[in-house]
């Protein structure tokens, strides 16, 4: 594997990682207020990735970044939300391919080329 390719690993393993069913079973029971930030296909119902692990980033100024990009992750592939519990999380809809160079390395060259998230 490459230098690049570990490296774009190694910042995802930065993450916090969050089960997607964790996520679920609070906003069905109503134990956390939970809105998506990018675009949804039906505005009146509120559905989680299908993918069975959502992410956050563990500083609150990158989770800031995300709710001022939420479009370009949307076109990445992720879907992102804003929970009283977890803060801004995110997550994927489907994973039958390599999601770590589908997504996670475009999210990698997007954050650390967008204004906002000059680390």
């Amino acid at each position: 594997m490459d230098e690049y390719r570990q490296e774009v690993i190694n910042w995802t393993d930065t993450l916090d990682f969050i089960p997607t069913r964790a996520v679920v079973l609070l906003a069905e029971n109503k134990l956390d207020n939970i809105i998506e930030l990018t675009p949804k296909v039906n505005e009146n119902v509120l559905d989680f990735p299908t993918y069975d692990t959502m992410w956050r980033f563990k500083n609150g100024f990158d989770s800031l970044w995300i709710k001022n990009n939420a479009n370009k992750f949307r076109e990445i592939g992720f879907r992102v939300f804003d929970s009283d519990i977890f803060g801004i999380i995110f997550g994927l809809e489907d994973t039958n391919f390599d999601f770590y160079f589908e997504h996670f390395e475009p999210l990698y060259n997007a954050f650390y080329s967008l204004p906002v998230a000059k680390h």
